[in-house]
C-alpha cells in the first residue's frame, strides 16, 4: 500500500467511526451527518472513486433537503459537487441535470448578480460544450461574463476564465477570429497581472499559437509556441 493510499485509508476509518457516532447520537437526518457524508465524498473523489463520491454527496443532499428544504445553498452546493463527479465520468447529461438544479436554487435565493449564479452559468456552459451544443454554451458563458464584469475588475481570474471559455467555444464553431479575440484578452490580462515568466502566461501563449495556426498565420503561431516553450523550460527546468 502506498503512503498516499494508507493516509486515505486512515481518513476513511476516521470518517466512518465519526459517522457511526454522529448517527448513533443524532440520527441520520442531522447536519453533522450530512457534513461527514460530504467529507467521505471528497475523500473518494481524491481517490478518483467518483461513483462512491457521488453516492455519499447525494446522501448529504437528501439530508439537507429534509432539514432545510430544497431552496438552500447547502443543497445547491451538493448538487454542484454531484455534477462535477458526473462530469469527470463524462456523463454530461447527468452533470447538466444537477448543474441546472443548483442554478434553480441559487436563482431562488440570490439576486441575479450573485457570483454563485455566474459560477452556475459557467458550469452549464461547460456541460453544453461537452455535449456539442455550442450555441447554448456561448449563451451561458456570456451570461456568466456579464455578471462577473459587473462584480469585478477586468483582471479578475474569473473574468479571464470566462474569456478562455468563450474562446474555446468559438474555436469549436470555427469562428477563429472571435476565439482569437478572447484568447488575446486573456493573455494581455495575465501578462499585466503575473508578468511574462508565469505558467498561466505561458499557457496563454500556447493557446494563442493554436489559434494563429487555425487562422493560417503560421509564423505567428510558431513565435507563440516558441515563447510558450521557452517560458515552460525556464519555469520548470531541473535545478
Amino acid at each position: 500500500m502506498s503512503r498516499k493510499s494508507g493516509k486515505y485509508q486512515q481518513a476513511k476509518e476516521y470518517y466512518l467511526k465519526a459517522l457511526y457516532i454522529i448517527r448513533t447520537t443524532h440520527g441520520e437526518k442531522h447536519s453533522e451527518t450530512a457534513t461527514l457524508y460530504v467529507n467521505l465524498g471528497e475523500m473518494f473523489r481524491s481517490l478518483e472513486n467518483y461513483p462512491e463520491a457521488i453516492k455519499h454527496v447525494k446522501k448529504a443532499a437528501n439530508i439537507w433537503k429534509a432539514i432545510y428544504g430544497e431552496e438552500n445553498q447547502l443543497v445547491a452546493s451538493s448538487y454542484e459537487k454531484i455534477a462535477y463527479g458526473y462530469q469527470t465520468l463524462k456523463n454530461y447529461q447527468e452533470s447538466l441535470k444537477y448543474h441546472e438544479k443548483a442554478l434553480n436554487i441559487r436563482r431562488a435565493i440570490y439576486e441575479e448578480t450573485h457570483p454563485d449564479i455566474a459560477l452556475s452559468y459557467k458550469n452549464l456552459a461547460s456541460d453544453y460544450e461537452a455535449l456539442g451544443q455550442y450555441k447554448k454554451a456561448l449563451e451561458y458563458h456570456q451570461k456568466a461574463l456579464d455578471i462577473l464584469q459587473d462584480l469585478y475588475v477586468e483582471a479578475h481570474p474569473q473574468i479571464v476564465s470566462s474569456y478562455i471559455g468563450l474562446a474555446s467555444v468559438y474555436n469549436r464553431l470555427e469562428q477563429h477570429k472571435k476565439a482569437f479575440e478572447y484568447q488575446r484578452k486573456a493573455l494581455d490580462i495575465r501578462k499585466a497581472t503575473f508578468g511574462e515568466a508565469h505558467p498561466l502566461t505561458a499557457e496563454s501563449y500556447y493557446n494563442l499559437g493554436l489559434l494563429y495556426d487555425n487562422l493560417k498565420q503560421h509564423q505567428h503561431a510558431l513565435s507563440c509556441n516558441k515563447t510558450a516553450l521557452n517560458l515552460f523550460q525556464t519555469l520548470y527546468r531541473e535545478t
